[in-house]
């Protein structure tokens, strides 16, 4: 039988190994661009007339696209989507890509702090917990001037679970009016 030592130490290290798998992306269309997108090094792939950089960051894909061009791109929002793996269709802010800048996309988004706008005022009764700096009934300069933060989630939030697909259908105009699409397709894996 073996020791409580031993079994202890078998445990922790299935834990361990248990605890090291991450998620990272394949490519999987446009066919020409079939490759893998790890968490290391970001991937360069053109597109013409745009450069992609992926990377695979805590489970998202962070699609970056450049406009290498002399000429104004825009992102057509009312064009483009992503389509999450329950086959749900999420929209994508329209964005001008000026030349030689980039727009970034998270797949799927994640949420971002901003400090709450104006004055607050809460109204009413119970017990509550919370961290903050201290209570203070005076006025003291600082005492109510500092900012609150609070979560603010892109219209589109959804889930990326598993080993499953997201396709992004993106639809692009230049500045003399010439309109193309690019779409891709990811298939999330656990590495």
């Amino acid at each position: 039988m073996p020791s409580r030592v031993a079994t202890f130490g078998l445990m922790s290290w299935a834990l361990l190994l248990v605890g090291c798998a991450h998620y990272e992306c394949d490519i999987v269309s446009p066919a020409e661009m079939r490759q893998h997108v790890g968490s290391e090094n970001e991937l360069v792939l053109h597109l013409p007339p745009l450069e992609y950089r992926l990377i695979t960051v805590e489970g998202h894909l962070v699609v970056r696209i450049f406009n290498p061009t002399s000429d104004m791109v825009q992102l057509m929002g009312e064009r483009s989507t992503v389509v999450d793996p329950t086959g749900q269709s999420h929209p994508i802010p329209g964005q001008a890509i000026p030349p030689n800048a980039f727009m970034k996309l998270i797949l799927p988004p994640t949420a971002h702090y901003v400090p709450a706008p104006g004055s607050q005022v809460n109204v009413g009764v119970g017990v509550g917990y919370g961290y903050g700096p201290p209570w203070r009934d005076d006025f003291a300069p600082g005492t109510w001037d500092q900012p609150r933060y609070v979560a603010v989630y892109e219209a589109a939030t959804w889930k990326w679970e598993g080993e499953t697909d997201v396709r992004l259908l993106l639809a692009f105009r230049t500045s003399d009016g010439k309109q193309f699409t690019q779409e891709w397709t990811f298939h999330r894996k656990k590495m």
